[in-house]
């Protein structure tokens, strides 16, 4: 694991450090610019299919309640 580690990680220290703090460290996972742009496009098909889909006030009314442990109508939790 500390090989995996030691050949993956990048060991930096953060740039908004301040003066007189102490020091420490933050890890960086290294990756190529192909793998960065695979995720940005991932990460963009999630956000549009999340955007295609009509909610609703009523469900989205449910789900606040549900997410604040309110007990909700017997529609929203609808079983198969």
């Amino acid at each position: 694991m500390s090989v995996f580690a030691a050949y993956h990680f990048d060991w930096k220290t953060p740039v908004f450090e301040s003066e007189g703090s102490a020091t420490s460290k933050t890890i960086v996972m290294l990756y190529t610019d192909e793998e960065e742009g695979w995720l940005r496009k991932q990460f963009q098909l999630l956000d549009d299919a999340h955007k295609s889909v009509r909610w609703g006030e009523e469900t989205i009314k449910e789900f606040m309640m549900y997410s604040l442990e309110v007990p909700v109508s017997k529609h929203f939790m609808k079983s198969k």
